[in-house]
């Protein structure tokens, strides 16, 4: 039986959209894959040693920043939003750098693998290629992972009709998806930010994201595939073997500490009056003083539609 165990080391801590507390209930400890001696709790609560468990494979797909996990019209796949201020990229831990660099020679590996998404999309599946089953949001998801339709004052802007064909159809050089993960045969834990946050037209605050975790358990081996936007098949990129545990980081996030909430509009064809994406109202915190630091920046988080 092959363990993968590799350390992830603190991923862009100095970023705004990248806080540096989470919720206190926090199920698994931000690693590249789990040592031996450590305990992985998934959403479904069951928990393993240094891998699955048994003839398990493990894998947890972290994600930060402006994500959209899309769950309607024929699709569940987490879609990472191409913006010209944020860096979208995939991390991989150095278990698995041989089979990084072969699939993407431009990757930047040292004690783990960084890719720069672009017109690529990724999924988790058995080892004869065989996705998971459907993705059930678990209570917690729905409550806090904010719902683009209900954004106040936003009208018809999410309505499926006005959503970019590239999201449902994904195609190469897409101005709106820099890259998409299939969600199929996940499930989630999502973490709080301990800092409320609420529209601008809002009166009390709620929740927001500031990680997403969506865990595949597959029983033996599991492949990691890849997709180039727009193509119809899917390309193996590592075997996971039976018993490992891997974590992967997708982040969408920049440097400056403001709201980019707002942003979610490039998802959606509707223009204002100037040809421009409709302005969202800006994800605000509600009290700076009750348990926000500075880097708490509820307005860059994770959404989903609808």
């Amino acid at each position: 039986m092959k363990y993968a165990s590799v350390l992830f080391l603190a991923l862009l801590l100095t970023t705004a959209c990248n806080e540096n507390r989470g919720s206190s209930t926090t199920t698994q400890s931000e690693t590249a894959a789990t040592t031996s001696t450590k305990t992985v709790t998934g959403a479904s609560g069951a928990t393993g040693g240094s891998g699955g468990g048994g003839n398990m494979t493990h894998v947890r797909v972290t994600f930060k920043g402006l994500v959209t996990h899309f769950l309607g019209n024929n699709v569940q796949r987490a879609v990472v939003l191409k913006t010209m201020s944020h860096k979208a990229t995939i991390l991989f831990p150095g278990a698995l750098k041989n089979e990084i660099k072969a699939a993407f020679p431009n990757a930047t590996c040292g004690t783990d693998c960084e890719v720069i998404l672009k017109d690529v999309g990724f999924r988790i599946v058995d080892s004869g290629g065989t996705p998971g089953t459907a993705f059930s949001p678990s209570p917690t998801f729905d409550r806090v992972v904010t719902h683009l339709q209900r954004v106040p004052n936003a009208g018809d802007t999410f309505d499926q009709g006005n959503i970019e064909s590239d999201v449902f159809t994904p195609k190469s050089g897409s101005q709106v998806v820099a890259g998409y993960f299939e969600l199929a045969g996940a499930k989630d834990t999502v973490e709080a930010f301990n800092c409320k946050g609420k529209f601008h037209s809002q009166g009390s605050g709620m929740d927001f994201p500031h990680k997403v975790h969506m865990d595949f358990d597959v029983s033996g081996d599991a492949r990691l595939e890849t997709q180039a936007a727009g193509a119809s098949g899917w390309t193996l990129v590592a075997t996971l073997p039976a018993g490992s545990s891997f974590t992967f980081f997708v982040t969408n996030d920049t440097a400056n500490a403001v709201s980019h909430f707002d942003e979610f509009a490039r998802f959606s064809k509707k223009r204002d009056g100037s040809g421009n994406p409709i302005d969202l109202e800006n994800v605000e915190k509600v009290n700076p003083r009750d348990q926000c630091t500075s880097g708490d920046i509820p307005g860059c988080s994770n959404s989903q539609w609808p």
